[in-house]
This record gives structure tokens, C-alpha cells and sequence, in this order.
């Protein structure tokens, strides 16, 4: 009885069917992320920074702490306007924050 040796063929065509789908999932969810991380922020989210944002102030003033935190902050500079010159901010915390340099005036000055 005389066997057929197996044909590598079918083996090279199912190769590109597995791999070419997979490879577009990869691309289509990187390029989501990358839509999803730089999304335009909503009025919640705004609305969640300014009341982060205001307790801090609060704290401030009424001598809790004396860091300064801005983080996930936009718009910035008109908030530090609003600040310019408080003698209780001794420490700042700057993350993810979008401050230019007439913001940072508005810190250093007191």
C-alpha cells in the first residue's frame, strides 16, 4: 500500500487567513485607543476637575494642607489667575496639567 506524502500547500494559504485578520484586529484597536485617549473633554469631567480644583482652595485656606495639587488640570491659567498670590501655597503638585508660562507667573508671584 503506498501512502501520498501530505501536501505542505493548504498549510502556507491558512497562514495569511489567520494572520492578516489578526493583525488588522491589533491596528483597529490601537487606533481606538488612541481615539479613546485623546477624546475632547466632556462637561462632566470639567465640572469634576473645577470641584477638585475648589476643595483644594478650601483646604488651603483654611490652613488643611498647604500643597497646591493640579492634576488632570485644562485651562488652568484663569484658575491660577484666580489664586495669584496666596501666602498658604508652599508646595505645588503639577500632573497632566495644561499650564503655559503666564500660569506659572501667576504661582510665583505673592
Amino acid at each position: 500500500m503506498a501512502t501520498t506524502p501530505v501536501d505542505p500547500k493548504p498549510a502556507r494559504f491558512l497562514r495569511p487567513l489567520v494572520l492578516v485578520p489578526l493583525a488588522l484586529a491589533i491596528v483597529a484597536g490601537y487606533i481606538e485607543w488612541e481615539i479613546y485617549r485623546h477624546r475632547p473633554d466632556g462637561e462632566l469631567r470639567r465640572l469634576q476637575e473645577l470641584s477638585r480644583f475648589q476643595k483644594n482652595i478650601e483646604d488651603l485656606r483654611s490652613g488643611k494642607t498647604h500643597l497646591l495639587m493640579l492634576t488632570f488640570i485644562r485651562d488652568s491659567d484663569s484658575l491660577l489667575e484666580g489664586i495669584r498670590g496666596m501666602p498658604e501655597i508652599r508646595a505645588v503638585h503639577i500632573n497632566d496639567s495644561h499650564i503655559t508660562v503666564a500660569g506659572m507667573r501667576h504661582l510665583a508671584l505673592k
